[in-house]
């Protein structure tokens, strides 16, 4: 089976929770399935059927193209940005979906009135690579953050919290140009990946995350639990709208890329 792979960004070109997400999947492709790379301008034709991550960068000449095969979409984004003749085509022709989270189909169905019937399915994750953090810790100080900065993400709410509560916040993440501040316990540390984020994690005991908007699932406050850091936030996450513990949502995100690939072939 042939079966084309629609994202906007791969993981190396930009390093964030949904690219961690899709690669993820990508890893746990089961045999006799071909992926195929359908990049924005690149879709290909000579498919079964497309499995469609977040594609806010295609036409909707090309959005046309992949929904008129056979499709599973696994919604990433609130489609808050624009692209509206783009979202409309997907989330009125794909009739194979899921959201991450409770709260994210629910804030998608209020703002759009798309997606209502759509399924549920939890972020896929290395459980087991952020729980081993647990033993590399190299004496834990201070605070960290990391994401990507822009204002819904509420860094400066952050800031502000570290500097009420004199914690030292070393800030990792993406687009941090513009983030500088003078203040001795704000640190600007660049962006950080892989091993790097791994032992950034090992070296701090707090993680604080005040974003201003609802967040789908919240990638970042997960890891930092799994690995052992005490996490303090604000604002709804889609992680606490599962209204389970955290120890069995964990599950679910470990067990997530098979549940994705059956729920693909089974609609393709």
């Amino acid at each position: 089976m042939k079966i084309g792979w629609v994202r906007d960004f791969t993981l190396a070109e930009r390093p964030g929770g949904a690219q961690v997400c899709e690669d993820l999947l990508r890893r746990a492709v089961p045999k006799g399935v071909e992926l195929i790379e359908c990049p924005p301008g690149s879709v290909q034709p000579d498919v079964d059927g497309y499995a469609v991550l977040r594609c806010q960068r295609y036409s909707v000449e090309e959005i046309k193209q992949i929904v008129s095969k056979p499709c599973f979409h696994w919604a990433m984004d609130y489609w808050e940005w624009g692209n509206f003749e783009q979202r409309e085509l997907i989330f009125t022709k794909i009739k194979n979906i899921v959201f991450g989270s409770p709260l994210h189909k629910s804030v998608f169905v209020s703002r759009w009135g798309l997606g209502e019937d759509a399924g549920l399915l939890a972020y896929p994750m290395d459980v087991e690579r952020w729980i081993s953090l647990r033993e590399k810790s190299n004496g834990r100080r201070g605070a960290m953050w990391y994401g990507e900065i822009h204002p819904y993400k509420g860094l400066d709410l952050t800031i502000t919290w570290a500097m009420k509560n004199k914690v030292t916040l070393d800030i990792y993440g993406i687009g941090l140009k513009g983030a500088e501040h003078e203040n001795p316990y704000i640190n600007l540390k660049g962006q950080c990946t892989g091993e790097e984020q791994g032992l950034a994690l090992a070296s701090h005991e707090l993680f604080p995350h005040f974003p201003r908007a609802p967040e789908g699932f919240c990638y970042s406050i997960m890891e930092a639990w799994l690995a052992g850091l005490r996490v303090v936030y604000s604002g709804r996450i889609g992680l606490d709208s599962w209204e389970m513990p955290w120890e069995d949502l964990a599950r679910n995100c470990h067990e997530a890329p098979t549940k994705f690939w059956k729920l693909v072939e089974q609609c393709l």
